[in-house]
């Protein structure tokens, strides 16, 4: 293939990340794979963010083109359900399991979603911090010219935006 399979540059968010929209864009995959697997809702669309629209975007244009021939598309799908499955054994098993086991694993999941947490709100204190340096230079004096500080500053301002509607910001932080 001439250029980089999709399927490969974004595995990382294909194959192990669990968010709703890293889901929806695996959901897409395994459709394609094999529909009595798994279905895609068009509907998820609304929810992308501009970079896993982009996403998305590119893994359509790239299976149109190549389809099942593509090996990184194939090895991708085939991860994505393996990954399920292996989902679906280890809740089975601590449904069966003993009681401890279950809350041992119940802590562990609510130690790594706070370790989450923290890092979003890291990364929201980061784009409040992005946003106050722009809002420091006049546009005209931007490196990249006017119009591009002016989509930076859209782009910053939809992120405190989407940060605040998610509770990782106060509706009172700098923004909109």
């Amino acid at each position: 293939m001439s250029s980089e399979s999709p399927f490969l540059k974004y595995r990382q968010i294909l194959v192990h990340e669990s968010y709703s929209t890293a889901k929806s864009l695996q959901d897409f995959i395994v459709s394609c794979y094999n529909p009595d697997a798994g279905q895609f809702r068009g509907a998820t669309l609304t929810n992308f963010d501009e970079e896993h629209l982009a996403i998305f975007f590119q893994l359509a244009r790239h299976y149109h083109a190549h389809g099942e021939d593509d090996p990184e598309f194939m090895e991708t799908a085939k991860a994505i359900l393996d990954a399920r499955r292996a989902n679906a054994n280890r809740i089975f098993r601590l449904l069966e399991g003993e009681p401890e086991e279950v809350k041992k694993q119940e802590r562990l999941e609510r130690s790594a979603a706070r370790a989450l947490y923290h890092a979003r709100i890291g990364h929201a204190q980061d784009i409040l911090m992005q946003l106050e340096e722009l809002r420091a230079i006049d546009p005209d004096d931007y490196e990249y010219g006017p119009a591009d500080y002016s989509d930076e500053l859209n782009r910053l301002l939809g992120e405190v935006d989407r940060l605040k509607a998610a509770g990782f910001l106060d509706s009172d932080s700098a923004g909109s």
